[in-house]
């Protein structure tokens, strides 16, 4: 039964952090002469607000470029080691 409970409770965050997260795309290049395709590994700035415009991280601020390995099969127009790409992220901090 702990089992179920916990596989339940599970199910229910994932669906409700699916709600919560939000990227809006701010700016895309016109061109993109090299794009990422998977087993890359991108390096990027980020900010963080939440929905209601405060900021709670950036690596603007704190120098810690994010850098994450491209997973998907698909291309993505992001340059390596630029950012050309704009997103902005947000967290609903409304209950």
């Amino acid at each position: 039964m702990l089992k179920s409970v916990l596989i339940a409770l599970c199910l229910f965050a994932a669906s409700v952090h699916s709600q919560e997260l939000k990227v809006d795309v701010i700016s895309v290049p016109e061109v993109c002469e090299q794009k990422s395709k998977a087993g890359d590994t991108l390096t990027m700035h980020y900010t963080g607000t939440l929905t209601d415009g405060k900021k709670f991280d950036s690596s603007l601020v704190s120098s810690k470029i994010m850098r994450c390995r491209h997973r998907h099969y698909h291309h993505h127009h992001y340059h390596h080691h630029r950012h050309h790409h704009r997103h902005k992220q947000c967290i609903n901090t409304s209950s």
